[in-house]
């Protein structure tokens, strides 16, 4: 005999789904110090031993022929050659094998003036903490994710001769009025700083990036240069601005600041000739500045530069180039820098200069590209993913109830469920079965929107809410036999393109504006073997059904007692019982949240209980003891007091993120 679960069980197992979160970042407890140059590069080395498989070490000299600048000394005080070390963090199990990369690819300079120090230490840790985390054995599934699906470039000390003297120039020269914009051709790529940058990203599709600065407080973005002073909007300025944003209120006041202030660099700084951010963002298409795109550069220094080094393909560059003046103080006291606890927790315990500044890097990383990812915290939820591989059997008419998030972007403008026949759906690849869905989708559930949590205050990345903004539908499978493939799909950030005002007056120029708002025909860019190919739709891995009346039909675990414990837990008020209720909550959950709603024949579930249960796991996340009149109404036609094969819903996917 089934037995009936009350309403007010429902909501309340409905409820503790929305509290489950991810693994926060667990690790000992480290408060931070400054690294030196020779420290840095231990450490460097160090994680490159350490994590084979996620890391790989280069450094500018070696990889592109840069001089050094001079003598440094390495972590034992000996002096040798400085060089400009960089690391890409990054699961090379699963990059591409087609030598064609499109992972999306952000980038982080720690200091280009040396005696700016809390950016070389921000992103040491930052490759600390992502690499820590992901061989951690319960690793903070968000930070894996990202070291999965993005390639992270960190390069600490570009100005690696003036960290290691603690100055602010590279031999008496700026590196930051030393690149290949708006500059004269003999003064441009002086610094090696300038040239082990440009070498870098010469060969890369960088989509996002973060110079790091100090003296002040500030993100700022693009326009940062005299010939932009009369109009400081660029083309992509509601993305820089909506991403500066988020940046901010990720990073938190820091235990020691307010929260970020942001805006354009002509208006918030002070515009420079030949900085890095206008350059790593316009150099190949602005005509604005007095020497054009495309004039480069000619210094004498080092035994000279090639002036083809610094003239750019259309497709190089185009990066959001942003700049973050972390501190007042160029050096703030080691007391304010924090500890490695509190990467994750925004004002918490802990929080200092290092986590803060990390944090506004981890929000780059994860808006570099959106997603769109099943979710489920239960071990059926996770049994169920296997519909990836294999396909599930269900009756016909089965009603089922998907959870999806939606990730990488600020705004969803439309997801829904798609759904198509297929034959042999787990032998096609999920771009061929992307494609079927596009071509001849037989079935869309509602479209929903919103804002993403980057838009609602600073996101917990550790605690209940997990990784990204979560949508809920119903779908009632068809009556006929077969096989078919159900996708979520997403739409994002579509306001991007609209820059009113914009200087120059023409479209967005942007990698990663371009890559959401337009589609494979209108941006398909590729520098070297690093590719940024434009959609507008994003989709989630597919999961393959098999429609059948056979008796072979997938079977969930089950739990008698789960329910008389709910019961029992409801009734019985004090805090002891309600300590051993969750415990009876968790165990319905997995009898009851994650079941089918089944049409067997015998007592057939309406559409309608569908969309009613849909309805309660949306209410959950935010008044889980409120129905509306329309709600109730429902509640009195669906008859309750029957017994039903199966009440509610199956979450599919993968373990939450």
């Amino acid at each position: 005999m089934q037995t009936r679960v009350p309403a007010i069980v429902l909501i309340c197992v409905l409820a503790l789904h929305s509290v489950n979160g991810i693994p926060s970042l667990r690790r000992a407890s480290r408060a931070y110090k400054y690294y030196s140059y020779g420290n840095i590069v231990a450490k460097l080395k160090e994680l490159n031993e350490a994590y084979p498989h996620l890391v790989e070490l280069y450094n500018a000299q070696d990889e592109f022929g840069v001089p050094s600048p001079g003598t440094c000394k390495n972590k034992w005080g000996v002096d040798e050659p400085c060089r400009q070390y960089y690391i890409r963090i990054t699961n090379e199990a699963t990059l591409a094998t087609t030598g064609i990369d499109t992972r999306p690819e952000v980038f982080f300079s720690g200091c280009l003036h040396g005696d700016e120090r809390i950016g070389p230490n921000t992103v040491t840790e930052l490759a600390i903490t992502l690499l820590e985390n992901y061989d951690s054995g319960a690793p903070n599934e968000w930070l894996k994710y990202l070291v999965d699906t993005r390639a992270t470039w960190i390069m600490p000390t570009a100005n690696a001769k003036g960290y290691n003297d603690y100055v602010r120039e590279e031999n008496g020269v700026d590196p930051n009025r030393d690149f290949a914009y708006d500059k004269n051709s003999a003064n441009c790529m002086v610094t090696t700083a300038a040239r082990a940058i440009n070498e870098l990203w010469r060969r890369h599709a960088f989509q996002l990036a973060i110079t790091y600065h100090g003296g002040m407080v500030m993100i700022a973005y693009e326009w940062g240069s005299p010939n932009h002073l009369d109009n400081n909007v660029s083309p992509d300025d509601s993305a820089q601005a909506g991403i500066s944003r988020a940046m901010s209120l990720y990073g938190g006041h820091g235990a020691t600041h307010g929260d970020y202030p942001y805006g354009t660099l002509n208006s918030q700084v002070y515009p420079v000739h030949g900085g890095m951010e206008d350059w790593g963002y316009a150099a190949t298409w602005d005509k604005t500045p007095s020497d054009g795109p495309g004039a480069g550069c000619n210094p004498s220094t080092f035994g000279g530069y090639p002036l083809s080094q610094t003239q750019y393909e259309s497709a190089m560059l185009r990066v959001f180039n942003i700049l973050v003046e972390t501190s007042d103080l160029k050096g703030p006291p080691e007391s304010t820098l924090g500890s490695n606890a509190a990467v994750l927790t925004p004002n918490g315990r802990g929080d200092g200069e290092l986590p803060r500044n990390q944090r506004l890097a981890l929000t780059m990383v994860e808006l570099v590209q959106p997603y769109v990812i099943w979710t489920g915290k239960s071990a059926i939820a996770h049994e169920a993913g296997k519909a990836i591989q294999a396909p599930l059997n269900f009756r016909p008419s089965t009603h089922l109830v998907f959870t999806w998030r939606v990730g990488g972007a600020l705004h969803v403008d439309s997801t829904y469920l798609t759904y198509a026949r297929v034959s042999d759906c787990s032998s096609k690849s999920t771009s061929e079965l992307e494609a079927l869905v596009k071509s001849s989708g037989e079935l869309s559930t509602s479209s929903d929107s919103k804002d993403t949590e980057w838009q609602r205050g600073a996101p917990d990345k550790q605690g209940p809410h997990s990784l990204s903004t979560m949508f809920t539908s119903s779908l009632k499978l068809p009556v006929s036999e077969g096989e078919i493939v159900i996708l979520g799909r997403a739409k994002v950030d579509q306001n991007w393109a609209v820059n009113p005002g914009a200087s120059p007056a023409m479209g967005p120029q942007s990698h990663v504006v371009n890559a959401r708002t337009k589609d494979a025909a209108e941006w398909n860019m590729q520098v070297g073997n690093h590719k940024v190919q434009a959609q507008i739709w994003w989709f989630s891995e597919p999961i393959c059904l098999n429609i059948t009346n056979s008796s072979e039909i997938f079977q969930f675990p089950t739990d008698e007692d789960a329910v008389s414990g709910v019961t029992i837990g409801l009734a019985v008020g004090g805090a002891v019982v309600g300590v051993v209720a969750l415990l009876f909550l968790f165990m319905a959950y997995t009898r009851y949240v994650v079941k089918p709603l089944e049409d067997t024949g015998d007592s057939g579930i309406s559409l309608k209980e569908g969309e009613f249960e849909e309805r309660r796991i949306l209410r959950s996340e935010s008044n889980p003891t409120s129905l509306t009149a329309e709600d109730l109404e429902l509640e009195r036609d669906l008859d309750f007091s029957q017994e039903p094969d199966e009440l509610h819903a199956l979450e599919f996917g993968k373990e939450a993120i």
